[in-house]
C-alpha cells in the first residue's frame, strides 16, 4: 500500500512519495505548502480548521483531487518530544531493559505520565551496559495531529521521531563515524547526533533563519522583506557589500554554534570519540557561505550541506531542476517516506504506542508497575542455568539460585518500600506507621520536578522555579611543547590589527594580511575589532620557509575595499619567525591543557557567583549547572612559537531549587513530630538549556 511522507512545521509542510524501482529509490512526487502565521507554534497546532484546509489542498496538489483517503507517515515536530538514551545494566534482557528505561523516564521525562504516547527500543550492549531508546510526547499533541490528519482526508500509518527521520535522509548509511546534524528551519533548529543509525542526542533551540533576517532588519533599518532578500544574497561571505551581511550576522549565528559545542562536548563525554561531520539541512542551510564559515569556527569538524536526493532516481513528473532546488527543504519528509519504503535503517519507533510499564505507570500507580517489574526481576533471578550432567551438581545450582532469588527478592522490596513513600506525597498509612522501622535515623523523601518555564496551575508535581546566567571569561597561557625541524615549518607570529571606523568589524580564521614586503599571512583564529580600536591575533605565513621570518612590519587587509583598507590595518611589534631552524609548536594536548586549567578556574568562579545570587528560600545545587563555550581566543593546534596568550569565555546557567516549597513537602512525610535535618539533593535528569529538572529531596528526622 502507498505511504507517503508528511513534515509541518511551524512555516510549512512538505509531501513526498517514493517508489521502488529494480532496487533503486525512486522520488515520485513531492510538493510544498506554506502554513500562515499563528497556525502552528513551535510544533503545537493553534488553529485546527486551518491547518486541515491547508493539509487537505496540499494532499490535492500532490495526489490530484480524486484522490480519495490516503495513508500517511508523520514525525511528530521535536519541540513536542522527550527522548533519552538510558544506559542499563547489560545482565537485563530487552524487554525487562525497556521496562526498566520506562521507569528511568518517568523519573527524569518533565511529562505527565498518565496520558502518553511513547515507544523504545533496546540496543546492542556494549561493554556492562544495554543502551535503551526512549521517546514520549503527550498525547494531547498526538491526538490533535492525528484528528487534523483524518479530516483532511488521511490515515495514519506511523507517527515517527523529526531526528530520527533527518538521520535517514541525511546520513549515508556506510557512514560508521559519529554524524551531527543541524537542520535549521525558520523559527527552530534542531542539532541532533547519531552513530550506526541511532540518534544518541538531539536538542531544539528557539533560532533560525527569521532570527538572522531580523538581526539584518533591526541593523540596517529596513523592512523585513529587504532584509531576507540581503540575507539570501550576501549571506556570510565577507566579500560583498563589504561584509555588512555578514558582521550582522555572527552575532545571532553565536547561539547557533554554542549549541553545536555543546552537544559535540556531551556526546564526546557520554561515548569518548567526538563527532566528526556536521551536516546542515533546512531552508537556512541555503545561505551563502553559511557551510564555510561554520568551518572555519568548529575546529575538527567536517561540515558539509546535506544530500537527501543523493543516490535517489527523479520520476518522470520530476524535474531535475525543482528537485535540486528543493531537495533540502524536503529532508525530514524524505525520511519518513525511506520509512515508509521499508529501506531506511535505525530504529523505527511509533509514538502512537503506549510503552508497556509507561502505561501501568499512568493507568494505574507507579507502585504496580514498579511492582510488576521486580517481579519479572524475581522470574529471570530463579531462572537456572542449563542443567549439568550430574544430579548434585543440579541440587547445588537450584539452592544457590534460590539463596539469590531470596536475596533479589529482599532488595526489591526495600526498594518497592521506599519507592511507594516517596510517591505517595502523604503520611504513611497506619499500616506502615505500625511496621518495624528500618535501622538507623528515620528519614523522609521526595521526588520533584522544577521548571523555570511557566508552570500550569493544574500541575502540583512541578515547582516554579527561576534560572540565573552568567558569562565569565578567563585569561592563561598555552605553552607549546612540540618541537620540529624547520624545513616545513611555517613562520608565525603577533600582529596587532586596528580599526579607526566608527563601526565593529570580525575576520574569520584565514583571513589574508600581506606585509609590505609581498609575503602573505593568514589569522589563525577568527577576530573581533571593536570600533576605533584594536586587537591582538596571531598569524602564519602562508607558504613554508625562510622567506616568511620577516622584521616588525606593517600589513593591508587585501580581501577589503581599497577604503576600508587604509582604515583597517595590521602592524607586528616583533619579527615573524620559525620559517627556519627548530621551533616550537603548539599540540592538541598543549592546548587542551590550558583550556582545562582555564574552565576549573572558571568554575569555581560561577558556583561562587551563584550562591551569592541566591534568595530567601532557595538553594544552589551543583549539579544543576551547566556551562557552554561561548569563544577561545589562543593558537591552533601546529601554530609555530613556544607560548601565547588565551582567553576563553564560558556561559553558566544555573536553575535555581526552591527549597522552601520542598521543605513543606518533606515535613508532610514526616512520621511523627520532630526537626529536618540538613536537605541532601540528588538530580535525576536535567533537560537541555537546564530550565527542567527531576530533584529527589531527602532528610533525616531528628526528635
Amino acid at each position: 500500500m502507498t505511504v507517503y511522507g508528511l513534515d509541518i512545521s511551524d512555516h510549512s509542510a512538505e509531501m513526498v512519495l517514493l517508489q521502488k524501482q529494480r532496487g533503486a529509490v525512486v522520488l515520485d512526487r513531492f510538493g510544498s505548502i506554506e502554513l500562515p502565521p499563528g497556525v502552528v507554534t513551535r510544533g503545537n497546532i493553534e488553529d485546527q480548521q486551518k491547518l486541515t484546509e491547508v493539509l487537505s489542498a496540499l494532499f490535492d496538489r500532490v495526489c490530484g483531487p480524486r484522490r480519495g483517503r490516503i495513508r500517511i507517515g508523520f514525525c511528530l515536530p521535536e519541540t513536542l518530544v522527550f527522548s533519552h538514551v538510558f544506559r542499563l545494566q547489560a545482565a537485563l534482557e530487552p524487554a525487562l531493559a525497556v521496562k526498566a528505561a520506562a521507569m528511568e523516564a518517568f523519573e527524569t521525562f518533565p511529562i505527565s505520565f498518565d496520558r502518553i504516547g511513547a515507544d523504545a527500543l533496546a540496543l546492542p550492549a556494549s561493554g556492562e551496559t544495554t543502551p535503551v531508546l526512549y521517546a514520549a510526547a503527550d498525547r494531547t499533541f498526538i491526538d490533535a495531529y492525528t484528528a487534523t490528519l483524518r479530516e483532511a482526508g488521511a490515515d495514519l500509518a506511523f507517527l515517527d521521531v523529526e531526528s530520527h527521520a533527518l538521520v535517514r535522509a541525511l546520513v549515508p548509511a556506510d557512514e560508521k563515524r559519529p554524524v551531527m546534524i543541524a537542520d535549521i528551519g525558520a523559527k527552530t533548529t534542531i542539532v541532533t547526533v547519531s552513530e550506526g543509525g541511532v540518534v544518541w542526542h538531539s536538542a531544539s533551540i528557539p533560532l533560525g533563519g527569521n532570527h538572522l533576517t531580523a538581526a539584518i532588519e533591526v541593523k540596517l533599518n529596513v523592512p523585513f522583506e529587504k532584509a531576507e532578500a540581503l540575507k539570501r544574497r550576501a549571506g556570510f561571505d565577507p566579500s560583498i557589500d563589504e561584509g555588512r551581511v555578514f558582521f550582522i550576522l555572527q552575532s545571532p549565528m553565536a547561539d547557533l554554534l554554542q549549541e553545536i559545542r555543546r552537544t559535540s562536548a556531551h556526546f564526546q563525554k557520554v561515548s569518548g570519540h567526538p563527532a566528526a561531520m556536521l551536516l546542515l539541512a533546512g531552508g537556512t542551510s541555503l545561505t551563502p557561505n553559511i557551510v564555510e564559515y561554520l568551518a572555519s569556527n568548529l575546529s575538527g569538524i567536517e561540515v558539509r550541506l546535506g544530500q537527501p536526493l543523493r543516490n535517489m532516481v527523479l520520476g518522470p513528473g520530476v524535474k531535475p531542476e525543482d528537485a535540486a532546488s528543493a531537495g533540502i527543504f524536503f529532508a525530514t519528509a524524505i525520511g519518513v517516506g525511506l520509512r515508509a519504503l521499508g529501506v531506511s535503517r535505525g530504529p523505527q519507533l511509533d509514538l502512537r504506542k503506549t510503552g508497556d510499564i509507561t502505561a501501568q505507570a499512568g493507568k494505574k500507580s507507579f507502585f504496580s508497575a514498579v511492582k510488576e517489574y521486580a517481579i519479572s526481576l524475581r522470574d529471570t533471578a530463579k531462572r537456572p542455568a542449563p542443567p549439568p550432567s550430574r544430579g548434585g551438581s543440579k541440587k547445588k545450582v537450584v539452592i544457590i539460585a534460590g539463596i539469590f532469588a531470596l536475596l533479589a527478592l529482599g532488595l526489591v522490596g526495600r526498594m518497592l518500600w521506599s519507592i511507594q513513600r516517596q510517591l505517595s506525597g502523604a503520611a504513611p498509612s497506619s499500616q506502615s506507621a505500625t511496621a518495624s522501622p528500618p535501622a538507623g535515623p528515620a528519614s523522609v523523601s521526595v521526588m520533584v520536578k522544577i521548571s523555570a518555564d511557566t508552570v500550569s496551575p493544574q500541575d502540583a508535581d512541578t515547582l516554579p522555579s527561576r534560572t540565573v546566567n552568567l558569562q565569565l571569561t578567563g585569561s592563561g597561557a598555552v605553552t607549546a611543547t612540540g618541537t620540529r625541524a624547520s624545513g616545513a615549518a611555517k613562520a608565525s607570529g603577533t600582529v596587532i590589527i586596528e580599526n579607526a571606523t566608527a563601526r565593529s568589524f570580525s575576520f574569520t580564521a584565514t583571513t589574508r594580511l600581506l606585509s609590505k614586503e609581498g609575503v602573505l599571512f593568514r589569522l589563525d583564529q577568527a577576530a573581533a575589532i571593536p570600533a576605533n580600536g584594536k586587537v591582538s591575533a596571531e598569524a602564519t605565513a602562508d607558504q613554508p620557509g625562510a622567506a616568511g621570518d620577516i622584521g616588525p612590519t606593517t600589513f593591508i587587509l587585501p580581501g577589503l575595499s581599497a577604503d576600508l583598507q587604509t582604515k583597517i590595518t595590521a602592524r607586528s611589534e616583533a619579527s615573524m619567525s620559525g620559517g627556519s631552524g627548530t621551533v616550537a609548536f603548539v599540540q592538541a594536548e598543549d592546548i587542551a591543557e590550558a583550556k582545562a586549567a582555564l574552565v576549573e578556574t572558571l568554575q569555581a568562579q560561577a558556583l561562587a557567583a551563584f550562591k551569592k545570587a541566591l534568595g530567601p528560600e532557595e538553594v544552589f545545587v551543583p549539579e544543576l549547572m551547566l556551562s557552554d563555550e561561548i569563544s577561545w581566543h589562543g593558537p591552533a593546534a601546529e601554530t609555530v612559537g613556544k607560548e601565547f596568550a588565551a582567553d576563553l569565555t564560558l556561559h553558566f546557567s544555573a536553575l535555581i531549587v526552591p527549597e522552601g516549597e520542598i521543605l513543606k513537602r518533606l515535613q508532610a512525610q514526616m512520621p511523627a513530630p520532630g526537626t529536618l535535618g540538613p536537605v541532601k539533593y540528588t538530580v535525576s535528569g536535567l533537560a537541555t538549556g537546564a530550565r527542567q529538572a527531576s530533584v529527589r529531596a531527602e532528610a533525616a528526622v531528628e526528635p
